[in-house]
């Protein structure tokens, strides 16, 4: 009666491994020129899929990742972590390739962290 629920809570498989070391950064630690990568809602991509990416590949805890997954799920995207900009671009590329591996449309996106205005 309650299998979707013991699915959700379930850890998914694991994706291959990304084949590098990106360096991650809480958003609020980033370092000058850092970017963000934020993963955008979509209607297709199962749930599960986006907390595995998260997991695997943001390094984020499975129960944090679920939390980050329903935020993106309601409202509509969720920035994710910072790095700098040659890992975001591997790292988007690879999540990528992985979500065209098994149709599914997640879209990632990668842009510059705002500096805080000087008074």
């Amino acid at each position: 009666m309650f299998g979707w629920i013991r699915k959700l809570f379930a850890e998914p498989a694991q994706l291959p491994g990304l084949g590098f070391q990106p360096r991650l950064y809480e958003l609020d630690e980033a370092p000058s020129g850092s970017v963000v990568v934020s993963i955008e809602n979509d209607d297709k991509t199962p749930m599960e899929f986006v907390v595995v990416v998260l997991r695997d590949y943001f390094g984020i805890p499975f129960k944090t990742a679920i939390q980050v997954m329903l935020s993106v799920h309601t409202d509509g995207s969720a920035d994710i972590r910072a790095m700098s900009r040659r890992d975001a671009d591997r790292l988007v590329s690879r999540i990528r390739d992985e979500a065209i591996k098994h149709n599914y449309p997640l879209q990632c996106t990668i842009r510059p962290i705002e500096e805080p205005r000087q008074p």
